[in-house]
């Protein structure tokens, strides 16, 4: 003889489903889920958009360092030999022949009169000339670093493109030694402070291997 179990009986005449105590307890467990998904979007947005702006100008003032330092490989710059190989010749100052001529003018606010010019290879008596310096992009109107090649026409060096200004001078009155600043700023805009200004300073002194007077 089975034992005599005891079960759940429904209220007389009702249905199975949820009491509104359970429903209303559901209902605030749903919002309080989506106010928190909110605010973490919300706080990793105003997070973007406060580090976004920094990070564009560092990596525009790298850039600029490293292309003016060191420069690429360049065809018509000449070659230098190490042992049985032979290499291309880079076009950065790090790869002059030539002492550079520096051109920055401390009584100009004009950041395009500022500029660096240097020689990378001989051929007679005279060198074959390079050149940097900062042009106005014409598609957006900003600051950028251009480079001058063997034919004295000038290329962009588009990830510079909102570079805001380029310093060159020697350190410590040495030809061999120069100094080169890059300084990019930046508007955050949609924060709680409100807008304001970042600016990036980014300086390095350069060794020229073995340069000569022009």
């Amino acid at each position: 003889m089975l034992p005599n179990i005891p079960t759940h009986k429904r209220w007389a005449g009702g249905r199975g489903g949820f009491t509104l105590v359970e429903t209303l307890v559901s209902v605030f467990v749903v919002i309080l889920v989506m106010l928190a998904a909110v605010s973490v979007y919300v706080m990793g947005w105003r997070w973007w958009a406060e580090v976004a702006p920094r990070i564009e100008a560092q990596k525009a003032a790298r850039v600029a360092l490293a292309s003016i330092i060191e420069g690429r490989i360049d065809a018509t710059a000449g070659t230098y030999t190490v042992g049985a190989t032979t290499y291309g010749r880079r076009n950065g100052i790090a790869w002059s022949v030539f002492a550079p001529t520096i051109d920055t003018p401390s009584d100009s606010p004009n950041p395009a009169n500022s500029r660096i010019r240097f020689g990378l290879d001989k051929s007679s008596d005279t060198a074959t000339t390079r050149e940097f310096r900062l042009k106005t992009d014409p598609a957006t109107g900003l600051w950028a670093v251009y480079y001058k090649d063997d034919a004295d026409v000038y290329h962009m060096i588009r990830p510079t493109i909102g570079i805001t200004g380029l310093r060159f001078e020697n350190y410590d009155g040495l030809n061999n030694l120069v100094r080169v600043t890059a300084t990019v700023d930046r508007t955050v805009r949609g924060t709680r402070r409100g807008d304001y200004q970042v600016t990036v300073e980014y300086s390095e002194v350069v060794y020229l291997r073995s340069v000569t007077s022009l």
